[in-house]
C-alpha cells in the first residue's frame, strides 16, 4: 500500500515514536530498511529518498523526473540502493556519502516495468 509519511514504531510499547515527512510527490510507494537500522530508503513517484534513522532526517534525495519508480531494495551490506520502475531499468546507487549512481542496468527485453526487487548476499 502507499502512504504519505512512514512512521517509526516502538513495538514493545505499541506507540508511534516518529513520523518521517519526506515526500514531495505525496505518496511513498515502497521502502527498505538497512540491516543495521542506520538508514531507511524510500521511493516516491520519481525520487529515491534516504533518511538517517538515528536523527530522523533526510540525508539524500535523488530525483529522476519521469522515471516512475516502483520498487527499492538494499544490498545486505547496506552499501548500495537498488531501484526499478516503469522504464525497465535497474539503477544502483552507492549509499554514501558520497551518494552517486554506480550503475544503470537496462532490462528492456519486452518484459515491461520492474515492480519488485530482491538482493541476495554473494
Amino acid at each position: 500500500s502507499f502512504f504519505k509519511a512512514p512512521a517509526i514504531w516502538d513495538l514493545q510499547a505499541r506507540t508511534r515514536v516518529a513520523v518521517l515527512e519526506v515526500s514531495q510527490q505525496g505518496l511513498i510507494l515502497n521502502l527498505a530498511v538497512a540491516p543495521a537500522l542506520r538508514h531507511v530508503v524510500m521511493i516516491d513517484a520519481c525520487s529515491v529518498i534516504v533518511c538517517d534513522l538515528a536523527t530522523r532526517t533526510q540525508v539524500a534525495r535523488h530525483t529522476l523526473p519521469g522515471f516512475g519508480l516502483f520498487c527499492v531494495a538494499l544490498t545486505p551490506d547496506s552499501r548500495y540502493v537498488v531501484a526499478g520502475g516503469a522504464d525497465s531499468c535497474i539503477r544502483v546507487w552507492h549509499l554514501g556519502p558520497p551518494w552517486y549512481v554506480a550503475a544503470t542496468i537496462d532490462c528492456d527485453e519486452g518484459l515491461g516495468s520492474i515492480s519488485s526487487l530482491a538482493v541476495s548476499p554473494g
